[in-house]
């Protein structure tokens, strides 16, 4: 059992860091490699300040 969790994390982390090579790289067909077709881009936030920022402003 620990074999194949340990085959499955290995899986995952690949996954995770072929999706982020793909970000970086802005590579759409490597993205479309690694994500499932259910997979939903979502938009970041129209508001330019990000974390702290956002706090003073009662977002």
């Amino acid at each position: 059992m620990a074999h194949a969790e340990h085959l499955a994390q290995d899986a995952t982390r690949r996954t995770v860091n072929s999706f982020y090579q793909a970000i970086e790289h802005r590579d759409i067909n490597a993205l479309s490699d690694v994500v499932t077709n259910d997979w939903q881009y979502i938009a970041s936030a129209t508001m330019p300040s990000t974390g702290v920022d956002q706090m003073g402003r009662g977002v």
